[in-house]
């Protein structure tokens, strides 16, 4: 069961994720998966105006309570994001290989939505390769509430920190260095 999800977008802007996770179907398909707590670190978006403070009440009495917060370098303690990734059943993250790499290392699940507008779509490559070892979902953007719609029927692999060099080949790869 999931108690407690926190969506990531590191350290840049992600608004369209925001966009995204700011939708009745979005809070209905965290709920249906047996979330109480949606933790937001927002990096340098802007949350949208209409975004829920606090908690988000389902259309069936149902609270989804919520928490928001900025990423800066100077309020990592103060935020405790290291803390809530830990506390957290779920992640859902941009495809930055540091946050990925840390849900993996926590033995957390994580769904990674590329932010297609980055880095020559690095971010979609990487996520596919992990994806296809089975220790990540890779989903775009459109498909996020499918995917937790469908999160029951997946089966995470476990990601042995014995095999980060695993991670470091599919990084090697992806941006053109010899391995």
């Amino acid at each position: 069961m999931i108690n407690t999800t926190l969506v990531t977008v590191g350290t840049t802007k992600y608004d369209e994720l925001l966009k995204e996770i700011n939708k009745e179907e979005f809070f209905n398909s965290l709920v249906k998966i047996g979330c109480k707590n949606l933790i937001i670190q927002y990096g340098n978006s802007i949350l949208p105006e209409d975004f829920p403070k606090n908690k988000f009440t389902l259309k069936n009495g149902t609270i989804l309570n919520i928490t928001t917060y900025k990423f800066k370098f100077d309020n990592i303690k103060e935020h405790g994001f290291k803390e809530d990734m830990i506390k957290s059943d779920l992640i859902i993250s941009h495809a930055g290989s540091g946050t990925i790499l840390d849900s993996l290392e926590l033995k957390k699940k994580i769904i990674v939505v590329p932010n297609e507008t980055l880095m020559d779509n690095h971010q979609s490559e990487l996520a596919d390769a992990m994806s296809k070892k089975g220790v990540i979902i890779s989903s775009p953007l459109s498909e996020l509430v499918n995917t937790l719609n469908n999160l029951e029927n997946f089966e995470f692999k476990p990601f042995l920190k014995e095999n980060n060099n695993t991670f470091v080949n599919i990084l090697d790869d992806i941006m053109g260095f010899e391995i």
